[in-house]
């Protein structure tokens, strides 16, 4: 559509920075249900996918280069923060 300040951009926002986001979110509370396994593997999945979203906003086409770098920022201390606990949970029970 052409307007007096020329045409209109059509940029998606990248569904895969929406899903990383989502799982970054997700990841804390997740880990309480289930003994921290939920939190690491989302955590994990949510660093994994911000890291090729965040590759792929660079297409002036996408948009969500934001919620990437969030998704990885968050999903990387999920994944240190659920991965210490899980340690520290199993790793002494197996001593005995």
């Amino acid at each position: 559509m052409a307007t007096p300040y020329g045409p209109i951009s059509e940029r998606r926002t990248s569904s895969l920075a929406v899903a990383s986001f989502v799982a970054a979110l997700l990841a804390g509370p997740a880990g309480f249900v289930s003994w921290g396994f939920a939190g690491l593997a989302l955590g994990v999945f949510a660093l994994v996918a911000g890291v090729v979203a965040r590759l792929r906003t660079r297409d002036p086409a996408l948009s969500g280069g934001v919620l990437a770098t969030t998704a990885i920022a968050l999903g990387a201390l999920a994944s240190l923060v659920w991965g210490v606990l899980v340690v520290l949970l199993f790793i002494p029970a197996s001593w005995d």
